[in-house]
């Protein structure tokens, strides 16, 4: 009997729920899982008490501790373990339900000492047959902030544990903020004994600690776009993070990547020359070589997943990380630069988003050391399907200022060709531009000149901008015979709200500023804004400034000359 129970506990442990978890289960060695592989089998080492020695009553309780990605597997005790890693899970519920049998009876003990055996190290699919004891309500619970779940005043039995619900699951860890992309593989179902012996082997534990574990998935998407605009084809930078998951319970890690989504009118990705580099849980940070470590390449199965998929997206590229280098826990970020392309002006909002991919398995034939530069097909080889998380997506808006030009003679205005004019950011009192303007223009037949494609000042690196700044317009040259005013500077908003043309009322289009005469309406259009020259109404001098100057100062000479000439013959007549 007892050498029945320690295998009995070897491979309930074995199946990687971190709990002593079968009938009786004296101390067992601790194991550590540093990497993403099958844990070893632990050793039962220790004389089990006899069923005979339970406690009576019904007052033992179950205590269900989830956590996320541990990246340490330990061999429990059912006794409460400070040294568990991986974080607190809160939101995960848990159903028990008593099998049949009475564990106080010696030959029932036995019978049921040998489902743990069977049914937890089997995969989901090759469970084995249970009976349930019809007699026994079943009970659920949901793990709270500190990721317990206690049943209590349960009677001594066998029990199976099964997660029921874990999708809206989330760390309890304080300040955690979800983004949606969370990917949570739940643990499977497993057997448990009530009570179970300790450490030593001379007692019973009736408040029994489990620890099963989650596989938690994350993505991130951020993006460096401030200041960047199109019409200057800058860069932005987009950074791409996924949280590697611990492998399920028998199985290993033999696939994780990533998968971005773009549109390619947009933007351009340079991801034949990301950057990849690893933070673990403790912080330490390790770049990864391109072909050693990890690979690229496009990504035809970019759209396989609908769920926030970037607008548009009609292009992608996969980033495959080597499953031997990653743990569970570890922080995956890869780097990309893109170019932005005249194309994001047409609706001039670019979305980029990302989410990733993975799969655990137990067919050795599925693990390369060749890191992956294509994700695997949706149907792979072995008895576990391929993982991914929903999209995480970021946004970069723009839009378009405008100039309408016009010339006034006689008090009659009309378009005006010619003008010369730069736009920049406004400095802080809004009265000129600060530091180099971004973009220089002239204005064309019809009067106007369009600066398309500038960053809005209300949205920057995926985040509202709280004190936004204005651009400043200002004319740097009127056309032949007209004036300006060289210190005139001209504050502008564009926003989110405004990138397409969306102003007050009082705010004039650009057709009708045509036939408008400005006035009440601020010259301001769409977008924009209407600056009027006059004609200029210097009075008329023959080629003021050359020789026309200097005939009329010979002229002046002259008759001064003939006039001294005069009075001096006057004297000597005299």
């Amino acid at each position: 009997m007892a050498i029945a129970i320690k295998k009995t506990a070897a491979i309930a442990i074995a199946a990687g729920l971190t709990f002593a978890g079968s009938a009786g289960i004296a101390a067992q060695d601790a194991l550590a899982q540093t990497t993403n592989t099958v844990a070893p089998t632990p050793r039962a080492t220790e004389q089990l008490a006899a069923s005979s020695t339970i406690p009576e009553g019904d007052n033992f309780s179950l205590v269900v501790n989830k956590r996320y990605n541990p990246t340490e597997l330990r061999v429990g005790t059912g006794q409460a373990d400070d040294g568990i890693s991986g974080e607190a899970l809160q939101g995960a519920t848990f159903k028990v339900e008593k099998l049949q049998g009475d564990i106080r009876d010696q030959a029932e003990f036995n019978r049921l000492a040998k489902l743990p055996q069977e049914y937890n190290k089997a995969g989901i699919a090759n469970k084995p047959s249970i009976t349930k004891d019809g007699d026994f309500a079943a009970q659920e619970l949901t793990t709270g902030s500190d990721g317990k779940a206690t049943f209590s005043n349960l009677p001594a039995g066998a029990y199976l544990v099964t997660e029921t619900e874990w999708e809206n699951a989330r760390p309890a860890e304080a300040g955690y903020e979800s983004n949606g992309t969370e990917t949570l593989v739940p643990a499977d179902p497993f057997i448990v004994f009530l009570p179970m012996t300790n450490p030593a082997g001379e007692g019973w534990i009736s408040n029994v600690n489990v620890y099963p574990k989650n596989s938690f998935a994350r993505v991130e998407k951020a993006v460096e776009d401030e200041g960047k605009h199109v019409l200057n084809e800058d860069q932005v930078t987009y950074t791409l993070t996924g949280i590697v998951p611990s492998a399920q319970e028998g199985k290993k890690l033999d696939w994780f990547g990533l998968r971005d989504a773009y549109n390619n009118t947009e933007i351009k990705p340079d991801y034949e020359n990301l950057t990849v580099k690893v933070i673990s849980v403790d912080g330490a940070e390790k770049d990864l070589t391109k072909g050693t470590d990890f690979a690229v390449g496009a990504d035809e199965g970019y759209n396989s997943v609908a769920g926030n998929l970037a607008a548009g997206a009609n292009a992608g590229f996969f980033v495959g990380v080597k499953p031997s280098v990653l743990k569970p826990g570890d922080r995956v970020i890869a780097t990309v630069t893109a170019d932005l392309l005249e194309g994001a002006n047409t609706d001039q909002e670019v979305e980029n988003s990302v989410r990733e991919y993975f799969r655990h398995s137990t067919d050795d034939s599925n693990f390369s050391e060749v890191p992956p530069n294509t994700p695997p097909g949706d149907t792979p080889p072995g008895d576990t399907p391929p993982n991914e998380t929903p999209n995480d997506k970021v946004v970069s808006y723009f839009g378009n200022i405008q100039v309408f030009k016009t010339g006034e003679e006689d008090g009659k205005r009309t378009a005006l060709e010619g003008a010369k004019f730069e736009v920049g950011k406004c400095n802080a009192e809004g009265t000129a531009i600060d530091g180099e303007a971004i973009a220089t223009g002239t204005t064309g037949e019809d009067g106007t000149l369009t600066f398309e494609g500038l960053h809005v000042t209300d949205y920057a690196d995926d985040a509202v901008v709280e004190d936004p700044g204005k651009y400043c317009l200002r004319e740097t040259a009127a056309p032949a015979g007209y004036t300006f005013d060289k210190g005139a500077v001209y504050p502008l908003e564009l926003t989110r709200e405004t990138k397409n043309g969306g102003q007050p009322a009082n705010f004039l289009t650009t057709t009708n500023a045509k036939s408008a005469n400005f006035e009440t309406a601020g010259d301001k259009i769409a977008n924009g804004v209407a600056v009027n020259n006059l004609k200029n109404s210097v009075p008329f001098l023959p080629n003021t400034g050359g020789m026309g100057v200097l005939i009329i100062a010979l002229a002046g000479l002259a008759i001064i000359g003939g006039g001294v000439y005069a009075a001096r013959r006057n004297s000597q007549s005299a």
